[in-house]
């Protein structure tokens, strides 16, 4: 967020010393006005933008050029088309004027912000100019609201438009197209509608496009085949459907959003076969994708991430061919069926894997030479029944694991102990019995532990006393014994959360700093808290968790009412 009045300069009003020029005759600046492509009548009505634009270009005195193909033409005309954006968009609103309209040379206005957060950096905003010459628009975050006007098409020599951020309404005007110079489109987080104009296909130097959060739809134009510089494409989170075969072609795209669309189309072995020669991250998640997954995903030597997850995916995981690129792979959320091949070990570079949600049988007992997994989910599928694999023990760089409801038998391995860097581990809804280990507790790194809906029998491990980082610990609905003691020692936090079976007449579990105690293993009350650690799309923050759960039906004995949430 930009920090106004930081140790960044915050310039005054620039100097414009020297004798005033006498305005411009309205008659000469409306005939050069319109010969250059700006609707004569728009101008007439002097309390509308596109008149006040005009008052404000007279009133610099600056001579009315020949022709706007002219150095003095172009910047005449963007003088005009940038004083229009000013008061079409709320100018007077705007968090910062960067002295719009304010002075006759459209260089001055702009200023330095200060942006702190991981990113921190000064920014130089609003009109930014290189040699006198106008080269970009920068005006995020600054509560721009209304439409676009279509007179920035104008603007043909402009190389950045960036706008993200604001209350920008209405459709992206053809006349974007014209803009033959442009690299950057930075339009999201707007209100945005409508679909992308065809005429962006003309823009053969556009190297990012970015719509990201708005509420546009329709398909990706067939003209996008012919953005043959394009890098970075960001159309996530919007109403977008069709297919997405226009991408195919591009020779340089490495970056592609495309999640929380409609787009719906059935992937097959020439789906982007040729884009994964050059992507590095490809996001394509709840969509209506269907088919397969191909192998080709697989091949490309610079992919780093993969996220199909929530799409309407089936068939058996493909074989896969040895990558040391790919450091996250999110499958989740489809219908994979069959073993995980065991060839998933030539993914090297793997540092998260999530295949929640999905039909697969059988683990790959090659998943243990994958020593560089962080985050591995595996909630929720059809494994064989069986006890914790081996293969986890060899994995010692996670820090989450969740086997939530994957038919795991036998006893919790004590060898989880040595698995140190442990953040989240996740043994809920299978069929664990016997004791809790003590190694449980030298796992001091964990912060949420979930081992609720199992056989587990005994007392508490005093052991547990070294878990004093712990936010979440659920014990609910197994057969534990003795009480809580050594927990509500460490339990200093009043967000931390507790559940355990220690409430009713006849407790079976004594516990006096329980969040919630639920009555005996028969109760509904308790087990309608149904959560799956998830870190998507925990790679957009770099690795930095900004949440663990989702939540469904949570609603512990009255305590939370809330229907769904974030912690």
């Amino acid at each position: 967020n930009p920090i106004e009045g930081g140790p960044a300069p915050t310039p005054t009003k620039p100097n414009v010393s020297g004798p005033t020029l006498p305005p411009a005759d309205e008659a000469d600046v409306k005939n050069f006005l319109s010969s250059s492509g700006v609707a004569r009548s728009a101008m007439d009505d002097s309390d509308s933008a596109h008149g006040q634009a005009l008052q404000f270009l007279e009133s610099t005195g600056i001579p009315v050029p020949d022709t706007a193909f002219s150095d003095e033409g172009y910047k005449y005309l963007s003088t005009y088309v940038l004083s229009l954006l000013f008061f079409s968009m709320g100018g007077e609103g705007w968090d910062d004027d960067f002295f719009f309209a304010s002075t006759p040379n459209v260089c001055d206005w702009t200023k330095q912000k200060l942006y702190t957060g991981i990113f921190a950096e000064i920014r130089q905003e609003g009109v930014i100019c290189s040699a006198g010459e106008i080269i970009a628009i920068e005006l995020p975050l600054n509560k721009l609201s209304g439409p676009l006007p279509s007179e920035l098409g104008l603007m043909t020599r402009l190389q950045v438009l960036g706008m993200a951020q604001n209350l920008i309404n209405g459709n992206i005007p053809e006349e974007i197209g014209n803009m033959s110079e442009l690299v950057i489109i930075s339009f999201e987080n707007n209100f945005l509608e409508g679909n992308i104009p065809a005429s962006l296909g003309n823009l053969n130097k556009l190297s990012t496009f970015a719509v990201s959060q708005n509420t546009m739809d329709g398909p990706i134009p067939d003209s996008f085949s012919g953005l043959t510089a394009l890098v970075g494409l960001g159309l996530d989170d919007n109403n977008f459907d069709g297919v997405v075969t226009p991408l195919g072609s591009l020779p340089n795209i490495r970056l592609v959003y495309l999640e929380d669309n409609a787009f719906e189309q059935t992937v097959d072995d020439s789906f982007l076969v040729d884009a994964f020669n050059t992507l590095v991250h490809l996001d394509i998640s709840d969509n209506k994708f269907k088919g397969s997954l191909p192998a080709h995903f697989f091949d490309g030597e610079s992919l780093l991430v993969l996220d199909v997850h929530g799409n309407e995916f089936t068939g058996p995981l493909p074989e896969f061919t040895q990558n040391v690129k790919l450091n996250f792979l999110a499958l989740h959320e489809n219908g994979f069926a069959g073993p995980i091949p065991n060839t998933i070990s030539n993914l090297q570079g793997l540092q998260h894997l999530d295949m929640t949600s999905n039909a697969l049988t059988e683990f790959a007992p090659g998943m243990s030479d994958m020593v560089t997994l962080e985050y591995l989910f595996l909630a929720n599928n059809d494994f064989n029944p069986g006890p914790v694999p081996d293969f986890v023990r060899d994995l010692t760089q996670l820090r989450d694991l969740s086997l939530k409801d994957t038919q795991r038998t036998g006893e919790i391995p004590t060898w989880f102990g040595e698995l140190d860097n442990m953040f989240y581990l996740d043994l809920d809804s299978n069929q664990l019995g016997g004791n809790i280990p003590s190694e449980i507790g030298d796992m001091v790194s964990m912060v949420f532990l979930q081992l609720q809906r199992n056989n587990l029998m005994g007392e508490i491990p005093a052991s547990f006393g070294n878990l004093t980082n712990f936010q979440y610990i659920d014990i609910e609905n197994n057969t534990l014994t003795g009480n809580m003691d050594v927990i509500c020692a460490i339990k200093d936090s009043p967000d931390s959360w507790l559940v355990a079976d220690c409430g009713g007449a006849t407790p079976e579990i004594e516990c006096a700093c329980c969040t919630t105690c639920c009555e005996d293993v028969n109760s509904e009350s308790c087990n309608e808290l149904d959560m799956l650690g998830q870190l998507d799309p925990i790679w957009e923050n770099g690795y930095n968790r900004y949440g663990l759960y989702t939540f469904q039906d949570f609603n512990i004995t009255g305590d939370n009412d809330s229907d769904g949430g974030a912690a």
